[in-house]
């Protein structure tokens, strides 16, 4: 989690150029955007559960790109990736 370059790669901001960040310009629906990142980080598609809750952290925190953000590192810091990649 301190490794910058791990850092610099969960920036959603739109010059950043990173994954997260394009996949955010283009698919504006939270719900596809949240399954597109789930398929890339974890080969898989989140389970109804996992993407009511990322729809709702969305919502919540109302703030796209930070909500995202966390998406990311709570699936990159998750058991499942760092065991299954």
């Amino acid at each position: 989690m301190n490794n910058e370059q791990l850092q610099q790669q969960i920036n959603a901001a739109p010059e950043s150029g990173t994954m997260l960040a394009q996949l955010l310009m283009e698919e504006p629906d939270d719900a596809k955007a949240s399954q597109l990142l789930y398929a890339r980080v974890l080969a898989r598609q989140p389970s109804d559960d996992e993407l009511k809750i990322a729809i709702a952290h969305v919502s919540k925190l109302g703030d796209r790109r930070a909500a995202f953000e966390d998406l990311l590192w709570s699936l990159v810091n998750s058991a499942e990736f760092t065991t299954r990649k």
